[in-house]
């Protein structure tokens, strides 16, 4: 193997999950660091506020938030993930197509070479991390909890990001594999058998307030896998492993204050 492919295959980057649009906010681009390798896009996940339209605090007590916080109002956040066992290089640009005007990572320490060009953040990660990288300012140069005066912020809803570089993982599962049962998008994942592992395949899944995970067992969730529902184990939960770059997400599950989100 030539030394660019070796560099290129300790970085593993998730494309499209199969059935879910990408984030409209953000798009992501990541390369090894300073291996001038081409760039791989990443996909973006979205996870969204509910949306009762724009806060206005007159209106409180008088709308139904089903729990959910009403200053949070069409809030989002985005997030890309993937895996690499060194330095990356991220580039992080508008999915709109306007321009970055500055960029931050916190924690601070994480992130370094920070820059713009040509209307896009590049940063540059030094090791598996988790940052979240600020974009224009939006929650670095206003209090986003109290307006100077001490009323509620009432400005536009806010869209942050995060990067999530994990570590490379090592012996994933493989469909085929004795020990793995494939789960397709669709399918109700068994609960029982004799199988070791259970491997969400790429797509979407909804397994709702499902009777998973089973003692001595194994999940996982590829970075290119979205897992709606619950899972949760109040007796006999022991000697469990869940993993994998990919999503899980109450989404679809009721808020305990009111009804579905």
């Amino acid at each position: 193997m030539a030394g660019a492919d070796v560099v290129a295959s300790r970085l593993v980057v998730y494309g499209p999950v199969p059935g879910l649009p990408a984030s409209e906010h953000y798009a992501v681009r990541v390369r090894p660091a300073g291996a001038d390798a081409p760039w791989k896009t990443a996909f973006v996940f979205k996870t969204a506020c509910k949306d009762f339209g724009r806060f206005d605090p007159r209106r409180l007590g008088k709308i139904d938030t089903e729990g959910y916080c009403p200053n949070l109002s069409g809030w989002s956040h985005s997030y890309a993930n993937f895996e690499t066992a060194g330095p990356v290089e991220v580039e992080i640009s508008k999915a709109d197509g306007t321009a970055i005007r500055k960029a931050a990572v916190h924690p601070v320490r994480y992130g370094r070479h920070v820059h713009l060009k040509n209307g896009k953040a590049l940063i540059t990660l030094d090791q598996p991390c988790l940052v979240a990288v600020d974009i224009d300012g939006a929650m670095r140069d206003q209090d986003t909890t109290r307006a100077p005066d001490g009323g509620w912020y009432t400005g536009p809803p806010l869209h942050g990001l995060s990067i999530l570089a994990n570590p490379v993982f090592t012996h994933k599962p493989r469909p085929g594999d004795p020990t793995v049962c494939a789960v397709k998008p669709g399918e109700k994942p068994p609960t029982e058998g004799d199988w070791q592992t259970l491997y969400f395949l790429p797509g979407v899944h909804d397994i709702g307030v499902g009777d998973v995970p089973k003692a001595g067992k194994s999940y996982y969730i590829p970075g290119d896998a979205l897992v709606y529902g619950t899972f949760y184990k109040e007796r006999d939960g022991h000697d469990i492993r869940i993993f994998g770059c990919g999503t899980l997400s109450g989404d679809r599950q009721p808020h305990r204050n009111g009804s579905s989100s």
